[in-house]
């Protein structure tokens, strides 16, 4: 099925860092749209893995029906491709329902994938890659990562020299279409029309940071190592990417502390926090919105002034990200 971008460019997005309210606001944001929620997560598509995603509750599901959550087994690979597919299936649906749709979440190249549609990168060939990981093997990864960088700089320079995984499908996708990744993602890479509503909340770092170490204290606190505990192994390799649950295998296996595990969580989720930032402030079509001491509905109300402005192609403001 075609990525079909005139459905996603329906939608209204609110996005921004990790521990940053966006699941307060975007409920009662979606209230007043008369909109259903698709999770703008990677991880959040994993059942079993609540508390450590900061999954929406099931009072919050039943409040406004939520999509694209619990879809998969924590065992089971995912991919950007697989989820913009089922996205526009849900997109079809919620239109047919005469609803909003309305993206929440914060993984940036989600977000960039609904907004801008996926490169048209070739499929994968096993025997090209048996090829390179067996070069690899007998040469080295750092090997493979020069060659790259000869071949195409600017992707080399995303990936770091021991990634056998990246390197080694950036190698294939030159390999089978002859053309550097990086041009071939390059070429697919139009902003979404004006009119899109893509709104990023944020705070100020030090309140932001304050939150993101209270939120992993209670993830510890509320069960994240009986979670951890619980998931079926192996985790796919996108799943064990997930902040916190490799910090609670470690504290299962008893490698760490409770205290260290707890601190080192935090720090890599303060991390991932800059990490999205930098991304939300180079996607252009992303308006900042920072979230101010006063109640949930006021910053509602004011977030609503702003989507209407945007889809009336009005000077909107926009707050620093």
């Amino acid at each position: 099925m075609p990525n079909n971008k005139a459905a996603f460019h329906q939608a209204i997005y609110l996005t921004g860092p990790t521990a940053v309210g966006k699941s307060e606001i975007g409920l009662l944001l979606a209230e007043k749209l008369d909109a259903e929620i698709i999770a703008l997560d990677a991880m959040t598509l994993y059942k079993g893995m609540n508390i450590g995603t900061a999954k929406p509750s099931m009072a919050d599901q039943t409040q406004i029906r939520h999509h694209l959550i619990d879809i998969l087994s924590a065992q089971s690979p995912s991919s950007l491709n697989q989820y913009i597919q089922i996205a526009q299936t849900v997109l079809a649906n919620i239109a047919e329902r005469g609803k909003k749709a309305l993206f929440i979440g914060g993984s940036p190249l989600y977000l960039k994938a609904c907004l801008r549609g996926l490169s048209e990168l070739p499929e994968t060939d096993d025997l090209v890659r048996l090829e390179l990981t067996a070069e690899a093997e007998a040469l080295g990864v750092t090997n493979l990562h020069a060659r790259l960088s000869k071949i195409d700089p600017e992707t080399a320079s995303k990936i770091a020299s021991t990634d056998l995984r990246r390197i080694v499908r950036a190698l294939e996708i030159y390999k089978i279409s002859g053309e550097p990744p990086s041009l071939l993602r390059n070429r697919h890479n139009t902003l979404a029309p004006s009119t899109v509503p893509v709104i990023a909340l944020t705070r100020d770092r030090e309140t932001l940071y304050d939150r993101i170490n209270k939120r992993v204290e209670v993830m510890f606190a509320t069960g994240l190592l009986e979670e951890a505990a619980a998931l079926p192994q192996p985790l796919s390799h996108t799943a064990r990417q997930a902040v916190g649950y490799a910090e609670a295998f470690d504290l299962l296996e008893k490698k760490t502390t409770l205290a260290q595990a707890i601190e080192r969580t935090q720090i890599r989720t303060r991390h991932y926090a800059k990490h999205q930032l930098t991304w939300f402030r180079n996607l252009k079509e992303t308006k900042g919105f920072r979230i101010e001491p006063r109640p949930a509905h006021e910053q509602v109300h004011l977030i609503l002034e702003r989507i209407q402005a945007i889809e009336n192609s009005q000077e909107s403001t926009s707050d620093p990200i």
